[in-house]
């Protein structure tokens, strides 16, 4: 009997410490999961770096490009202390524009780009091959600058005029490839990304980046080598051209994914080019193990989860450039700029979420289950 007692005693001991593990570990699962969420929740580590490299009113559109990236990288959750606007000149502020302080890409005007709210962190001839070089290894000492890690990403735009191997800055100054490609692989030296995401939307863009050493780089350029890079459309009012066709189609891009459930893929934005349409051939390349179907398109472009939904970003009025994109639903549609208009959905838990919460659930119901039997 007495050792039937003590079997007894050592089974309880023994559940005890098995319930108690048990709601240890649940706990640690819960915190766990929950500090993974918060991380994203706040962006993350994502950073954008949105550069137009021209002088002179006749580059309007360049303005215009670096300006429209900014309204959808902020649109989609990313906050001015993330992204570093570049502008080497504003022709919002031109005697020569006729809209002062407003600039326009769509022919109807319908909202403008610019705006007080729009927060420049370099601009005029302060914006150079030096400084941008400088921003991107962190040698620079007064700001802006990148305060990235080794867990950021980071979106890199460039739109100007370019040629075999370089974009020009303030049409005089060149940044050479070689530049470019070692500038990033200091950053990787120093761990100032996880991966990156560059966009060039200049002639022959997809010269700017040869030979590209770096890892984890992904490249996605306008036009390939001996291609220029058009303009969409002018404003005769303005008396210049108000926005480049690949960076027209990749905000159309994301005005058509507002019918998505989920984020995109990076292949599927590669995909949607249409080089009839965009009058040269954009192309991708990548020194990263991930393949670009596998890359979410949030992933350098917004705060995830929860996801913005794309159509609270978007003006839904049509315009004559629809008669470009037959195919498509929607006109390239001007980005709203108040927050107050974003319509935030959560996609819900992914797969490894699913079976994290599960794992909970079962080893706080075994425990819960032991201590019952404990009780009685």
């Amino acid at each position: 009997q007495k050792a039937n007692i003590g079997w007894r005693s050592r089974l309880c001991f023994g559940m005890r410490r098995a319930f108690a593990v048990g709601i240890l570990v649940a706990l640690g699962l819960l915190t766990s999961n929950q500090g993974s969420i918060t991380s994203h929740d706040d962006g993350g580590d994502t950073w954008a770096i949105l550069v137009d490299t021209s002088r002179y009113f006749v580059n309007y559109r360049h303005a215009t490009n670096a300006l429209l990236f900014y309204e959808l990288v902020r649109g989609l959750g990313l906050t001015d202390d993330r992204i570093l606007l570049l502008l080497a000149d504003h022709p919002s502020a031109d005697p020569r524009n006729p809209f002062p302080a407003r600039m326009f890409f769509r022919e109807d005007r319908g909202q403008s780009v610019s705006g007080p709210d729009v927060e420049v962190d370099l601009k005029g001839h302060d914006v150079s091959v030096q400084a941008f070089l400088d921003i991107l290894t962190g040698e620079g000492k007064s700001p802006p600058l990148l305060r990235s890690s080794r867990k950021s990403r980071v979106l890199i735009y460039l739109t100007g005029h370019g040629g075999e191997g370089f974009i020009k800055f303030h049409d005089i100054d060149e940044l050479a490839s070689s530049d470019f490609g070692d500038a990033i692989q200091t950053m990787h030296t120093k761990g100032r990304y996880h991966e990156m995401l560059v966009l060039a939307d200049t002639c022959q863009a997809a010269t700017l980046l040869k030979p590209m050493a770096a890892p984890n780089v992904f490249f996605l350029s306008s036009s390939r080598l001996n291609e220029n890079s058009y303009a969409l459309h002018g404003d005769p009012t303005i008396g210049i051209s108000t926005v480049d066709r690949f960076t027209a189609a990749t905000i159309h891009f994301f005005a058509r994914s507002s019918e998505l459930a989920t984020a995109p893929s990076l292949a599927d934005l590669v995909d949607s080019y249409e080089p009839s349409l965009v009058y040269s051939q954009p192309s991708l390349v990548s020194s990263s193990a991930r393949r670009p179907e596998k890359v979410s398109i949030d992933d350098f472009f917004s705060m995830r989860p929860p996801v913005v939904h794309f159509a609270a970003l978007v003006n839904g009025t049509r315009n004559n450039a629809e008669a470009l994109w037959p195919n498509l639903d929607h006109g390239v549609d001007v980005l709203k700029r108040t927050s107050s208009n974003l319509r935030v959905t959560s996609p819900g838990p992914s797969t490894a979420e699913y079976v994290w919460q599960s794992t909970t659930v079962l080893i706080l119901g075994a425990s819960l289950l032991g201590f019952i039997l404990i009780v009685n």
